[in-house]
């Protein structure tokens, strides 16, 4: 009787162990698609914003404040479930989102524009990114 009573226990206690594993598992997987998908938003607006930058053409846009060829050739990189806004300013102001968001995430991410080979006249140009509601 003593031995049926010690498996039980053990029995029990494995039980435990495994629905606390368990849920510690999912609770970490969730955490690590959120910091994944942090990331890859990151790295794609970097890149973007790289593409931007190297064309001779967008930069000279973006010193000039041209906002909307801007805005469509960022609009053609883009993944479909994402909207954006852009705001370029001088370097020593704060850009802000011209976009009133408060119920998103928004992922920022800025680029120097320093000069082109006509122009000095140094911009900040930054590129706000959230995912759109369906």
């Amino acid at each position: 009787m003593v031995n049926k009573k010690a498996w039980l226990r053990i029995t029990e206690a494995s039980i435990a162990i495994l629905i606390v594993l368990s849920a510690m598992l999912i609770i970490m997987s969730k955490q690590n698609t959120t910091t994944n998908i942090n990331q890859e938003i990151q790295e794609k607006q970097s890149k973007i914003l790289d593409t931007l930058i190297s064309n001779d053409e967008t930069r000279t846009q973006i010193l000039n404040q041209e906002l909307e060829p801007i805005k469509e050739k960022i609009s053609k990189l883009i993944q479909s479930n994402w909207e954006f806004a852009i705001n370029i300013c001088e370097i020593d102001s704060s850009c802000s989102n011209p976009l009133p968001i408060y119920d998103k995430n928004v992922y920022t991410s800025e680029r120097l524009i320093i000069t082109t080979p006509t122009n000095y006249s140094p911009k900040k140009i930054r590129f706000f990114v959230w995912i759109k509601d369906y």
